[in-house]
């Protein structure tokens, strides 16, 4: 959807000043990451370029590589923005890595990624279940009030409806339900 691109491209750009920062360290003799590293940059790029991943695990070495967590986010996101119609793997994968890298940077944007495959999807039930309106921007409240007039969810849903109707000079087209509800009541 409309936040995937550029939710990507500053994970990218957050790995690479990463991967910077280590190579500078890197310059030693004893890099004991000079494998690993590789076999990470390959891997992102592959899992970035939507390219599947290897059938076989991931090498010991790269696992345990400090920026593995960025790679599988990277796979993550591949996974959700191929998923079909329904609730599938990449799902579960999303919400056991959100839960556990909770707290850590590497987690963030992915929960904005995940609910819009599960709105793009039409998974509404999930996407009210997993929604967290203080990290949302404008798009996602509004896809937040999509999913809950599509489950039935009304109840006290004016004032929230008139709210994000208040909140923007330029509101984006996933407002458009809520307030085409708003002007029919």
């Amino acid at each position: 959807m409309r936040a995937l691109p550029s939710i990507r491209i500053r994970c990218l750009l957050a790995v690479l000043a990463v991967l910077c920062a280590a190579a500078a360290a890197a310059a030693s003799d004893d890099d004991r990451w000079a494998e690993a590293r590789q076999q990470f940059l390959t891997a992102y790029a592959a899992a970035s370029s939507g390219a599947p991943s290897p059938g076989k695990g991931d090498p010991k070495t790269l696992r345990r590589y400090p920026l593995y967590p960025y790679l599988q986010r990277a796979r993550i996101a591949r996974d959700l923005d191929q998923a079909g119609d329904q609730w599938t793997d990449a799902d579960d994968s999303a919400r056991r890595f959100i839960e556990h890298h909770a707290a850590e940077p590497v987690s963030r944007g992915l929960r904005a990624v995940w609910l819009n495959s599960l709105a793009r999807r039409h998974q509404w039930q999930q996407f009210v279940r997993h929604f967290e309106a203080a990290s949302a921007d404008t798009a996602l409240r509004c896809e937040f009030l999509q999913a809950r007039i599509a489950i039935g969810d009304t109840a006290q849903l004016t004032p929230l409806i008139i709210a994000e109707w208040l909140t923007a000079d330029r509101l984006p087209p996933e407002c458009e339900p809520p307030f085409d509800l708003l002007r029919s009541r």
